[in-house]
């Protein structure tokens, strides 16, 4: 009976540990999946230049982007030809929009910080 008592204390403790390791290994699974959404959330701020711009250069944006849909639809709704009037203001506006963008574009600083995050964000990836 004293044999039989040991080998079942002797699982038990072989137990107990392994669940306490998987366990750990759940709350950094955790830990790196948190981090990873961290580093996104600080990429998507990086990149994203919605951000960046003012609020006089969102709506300027917004209003030339809304010029631009309304010439498109008014050609849609008759299958016509675009004249080249509209073509050329379309264009221009195109222009002015990108011109703003580039304006605002993040800096070489943010982009080497941006390079280091993906590249932490690629190293916890490769644990998961």
């Amino acid at each position: 009976m004293n044999n039989l008592f040991s080998k079942s204390a002797s699982r038990f403790s072989v137990n107990v540990p392994q669940s306490v390791l998987f366990s750990d290994n759940l709350v950094s699974l955790s830990d790196k999946q948190t981090r990873i959404q961290e580093i996104e959330f600080a990429l998507e701020r990086i990149f994203a230049v919605e951000n960046q711009l003012t609020i006089l250069e969102t709506i300027k944006v917004q209003n030339m982007q809304r010029e631009i849909e309304k010439i498109k639809q008014k050609y849609a709704e008759t299958n016509r030809i675009m004249i080249a009037l509209d073509e050329l203001r379309i264009s221009n506006f195109q222009e002015r929009i990108e011109a703003i963008y580039v304006e605002n574009k993040p800096t070489s600083k943010e982009f080497i910080h941006a390079e280091r995050l993906m590249q932490k964000r690629e190293e916890l990836l490769a644990f998961l």
